[in-house]
């Protein structure tokens, strides 16, 4: 089989999770979002809140682009699939908790509950994704063909809209909450955690198998 073949996306649920797929052109630009993590979370922790939020738009915008390339240049690969998934979380999932024990959450109106509200959904989604991609992989390993749990395009709509949120919580020691601003925030979050909970539902419905002892994937 050439490699053209190998990595076209007729054949991707069939590749093994190879090494060398982090040489493809989508996979490093994973890997640089990745990169942009670190100083991103550390811009936050050192209260640079708009570096962070300039940081965080750079990041952001890779994890269309690295499929948008994976397509077009023919580099699907099943380790790109694991790759962007987690990478993903490693944005917003460590930014939830330094900006709670940064205190953040105390600046925003209806505190406690929105906020909390709203990073709890957000952690308690990216968690389960996390632990369905641990999961997976040694079932990966074990059998090459295993196909990738695929989330809709309504999950993948809800990353941006998540990362919308974000700034906006990252950048709350920079606002004058009045009327509209107020309703402004109030109304995005609530959005937010509506499509992040509708996302993980959706997400439960197609890789519900990965929880189960010995699960399998159901059939097509």
């Amino acid at each position: 089989m050439s490699e053209e073949q190998l990595l076209s996306p007729q054949t991707i649920d069939e590749q093994p999770l190879r090494s060398g797929d982090l040489k493809l052109a989508p996979n490093l630009l994973s890997l640089f979002r990745l990169a942009v993590a670190i100083p991103f979370l550390y811009a936050i922790w050192i209260h640079e809140y708009y570096l962070a939020i300039a940081l965080l738009w750079i990041a952001a915008p890779t994890d269309m682009l690295d499929g948008f390339l994976a397509r077009h240049l023919n580099q699907c690969s099943s380790l790109g699939q694991i790759l962007d998934l987690f990478i993903d979380r490693a944005l917003t999932f460590p930014a939830v908790f330094i900006i709670w024990y940064q205190g953040y959450f105390t600046g925003q109106p209806l505190y406690p509950w929105l906020a909390i509200f709203w990073a709890a959904v957000l952690v308690i989604t990216d968690a389960t994704i996390m632990v369905g991609i641990m999961r997976f992989i040694p079932k990966k390993l074990a059998n090459p063909s295993l196909k990738f749990p695929e989330p809709s395009l309504f999950v993948k709509l809800t990353y941006p809209v998540q990362i919308i949120a974000l700034s906006f919580v990252i950048g709350v020691p920079t606002w004058e909450f009045k009327i509209f601003s107020t309703c402004v925030f109030t109304g995005y979050l609530i959005l937010a955690s509506i499509m992040t909970i509708m996302a993980g539902t959706l997400y439960l419905r197609v890789a519900g198998w990965l929880f189960k002892r010995d699960g399998v994937p159901p059939e097509d």
